[in-house]
Formats: C-alpha cells, structure tokens, sequence
C-alpha cells in the first residue's frame, strides 16, 4: 500500500485564496450525492469547478491519491485537521452565520486565525 501525502492545512488555505475554484453551497459539490450513489465521488470530484470549502480540501487529497467512497470521508480528514469542525466551516461557506455565504479568502482567514489560537493554547 503506497503512503499518501495528505495536503496541509497552508496548501487548503493556499486553494482558497487562488481563485481556482468556484464556490458551492450545500454539499461538496454539484451532485457529489449522485456521485457518492455511484461510487463515483472520486473521479467526480476532481473533474468539478465548483465545490464548497471542505470539497476543496476534498479534491486535494483525491488528486493526492485518496480514495473516497463516501462523502464523510471529506469531513472527517478535516476534522483530523484539528483546526476547527466542519460544521463551523460549512455554516461560513452555506452562509447560516450572520444570513450570507463568507467568501472563500475569508474562510481562509477564518482558518488561519483558528491556527493561531491552537497554537497559543
């Protein structure tokens, strides 16, 4: 079994800022139910533009060799971050805190700013 290099916290971040991708609300990204039905989400995800920020995080690593089967598996790699939950992160990017969708430099910010609070813990 080969080892597989998950990306950073710095390299996520870095995906946010480089106006590659298109944001997404409400799931990973368009029609990852679909794909994840058809054992799919793998080869989908990475043929998307749009995604929501963990569908970000989600491409990354299947374009770093991860193999995903479902959906939660996105979030729980996020969750291993041990930067924040994903519900904080979906909540920004869906827009239920403060009523509108937060951009994807400022979830960047937001994660950042968690970084930093974790490491003067």
């Amino acid at each position: 079994m080969t080892d597989i290099k998950l990306p950073t916290v710095e390299e996520w971040i870095a995906a946010l800022r480089s106006g590659e991708y298109q944001q997404h609300c409400g799931d990973l990204f368009p029609g990852a139910n679909v794909s994840e039905q058809n054992g799919t989400l793998t080869q989908d995800i990475q043929n998307q533009t749009h995604y929501c920020c963990i569908g970000v995080y989600g491409m990354l690593t299947a374009k770093a060799g991860f193999n995903f089967e479902r959906a939660k598996e996105s979030y729980a790699l996020v969750e291993e971050l041990g930067i924040c939950t994903t519900k904080e992160l979906w909540t920004r990017n869906d827009g239920t805190i403060d009523k509108y969708p937060h951009t994807f430099s400022q979830i960047a910010d937001y994660i950042e700013q968690q970084m930093k609070e974790k490491a003067n813990v």
